[in-house]
């Protein structure tokens, strides 16, 4: 079963068309790794789904629900991870997720349910800006997980993680993959996901290009791509220090 359908998107950007007629269909349950070059759309498509931007023409279908102009739906059956973190360094790991629960008021058994789950019981009362940078990423997800919601959506979720940090990262999405979660996570290479995602689909000049499993996709590239086209999907990414924001 389908939990997300995309039909027949399309979205321009100062006259210029970024996606064309993108379509894309997501398995519930599944890990989909959405790969694609910098600028290629990815960030685009993910906002797209969360209704932070507005397509030319396109249907979006969440569980069968049509999701045009229906933002508040979509945010309360998706959790997502775009752009800036969504916490707050100046408070603790706890004080986080209390202020999250001022929304949905689930209370202190929700929270240590969550701080359980994602491993941060013993950072609890530690200010985030304290934390390692996998440990944010943990809260993240954390507070993406917060109000239980079907589908989790990561826009870059690896970038800037070393990689014992990003085995221990997608270790904690297959846990939430057990728990009957469907996750969207974007990133640049494949290599980086491949051995967590379920499905990946290649994003090229605005549509899927390529997709199915790691290995499907692997032997479609290297019947189709020179050696040095194939490397722009399976070079890590280096890691690199992000910067930490306050608000």
């Amino acid at each position: 079963m389908n939990i997300l359908k995309i039909e027949r998107m399309d979205f321009c950007y100062k006259q210029q068309f970024i996606l064309k007629d993108f379509e894309l269909s997501i398995t519930e349950g599944s890990i989909y790794g959405l790969v694609g070059k910098p600028k290629s759309g990815k960030t685009t498509v993910l906002k797209l789904i969360l209704g932070l931007l507005k397509s030319t023409s396109s249907r979006i279908y969440l569980k069968g629900q049509d999701l045009y102009d229906q933002r508040d739906k979509i945010q309360q059956m998706a959790g997502a991870i775009i752009d800036l973190p969504y916490y707050q360094n100046f408070l603790t790991v706890k004080e986080n997720f209390k202020y999250i629960d001022m929304l949905f008021g689930f209370g202190d058994l929700r929270i240590a349910e969550i701080l359980r789950f994602t491993g941060l019981t013993k950072h609890t009362n530690i200010k985030v800006k304290k934390l390692t940078m996998t440990q944010r990423k943990l809260l993240s997800i954390g507070l993406a997980l917060f109000h239980n919601p079907d589908l989790l959506i990561f826009d870059d979720l690896l970038r800037g993680l070393d990689n014992d940090s990003k085995e221990n990262v997608c270790k904690l999405l297959l846990k939430i993959k057990k728990r009957g979660k469907t996750i969207i996570m974007s990133n640049r290479s494949i290599c980086d996901i491949e051995k967590v995602c379920t499905h990946i689909g290649l994003l090229e000049e605005g549509r899927i290009s390529i997709e199915g499993s790691a290995l499907e996709v692997r032997k479609e590239l290297e019947q189709n791509l020179d050696y040095s086209e194939q490397r722009l999907y399976y070079s890590p990414i280096e890691s690199k220090a992000i910067p930490t924001f306050s608000f």
